[in-house]
C-alpha cells in the first residue's frame, strides 16, 4: 500500500500532518521508532483484531485513524486518531506483547 495520511489532500500535506503527529508523541509519550505502519493486528481480550490506516477505530469513535506508531523506546504500539494523539488528546497505546502482526507502507510516493 502506498503511504497516505487519511484528511489530507496531497502527498505533500500528509507527510506534514505525519511529521506533526509524530512531533507530538515524542513531546508527550516517546519518539517514535521510522517504521511506517499501514495495519496492526494485535490481541484484545483474547480475540484477534485488526485495525489499518484508514480505518475508523470504534474504540474511540472520532474518525479515521491517521497513523499507528511503534514507540522507539517503550513496548508499545500507539493509534492515533483527530482526537485521540494527532491533533489532540493522548493516543490509544497496544502493548506490543499483544501484537500478532504489522504490515508497513510498501512505497513512499
Amino acid at each position: 500500500m502506498r503511504f497516505f495520511v487519511p484528511l489530507s489532500r496531497d502527498p505533500e500535506e500528509g507527510e506534514n500532518i505525519y511529521g506533526r503527529i509524530r512531533e507530538r508523541l515524542k513531546s508527550t509519550k516517546e519518539p517514535p521508532s521510522d517504521r511506517r505502519i499501514y495495519v496492526l493486528r494485535y490481541q484484545q481480550e483474547g480475540k484477534p483484531q485488526t485495525i489499518a490506516v484508514g480505518d475508523d477505530f470504534k474504540r474511540l469513535s472520532d474518525g479515521p485513524v491517521l497513523a499507528i506508531l511503534e514507540g522507539g523506546e517503550t513496548s508499545k504500539y500507539y493509534v492515533c486518531t483527530p482526537k485521540h494523539g494527532a491533533f489532540e488528546g493522548e493516543p490509544f497505546p497496544i502493548e506490543k506483547d499483544k501484537g500478532i502482526a504489522i504490515e508497513e507502507f510498501s512505497a513512499l510516493r
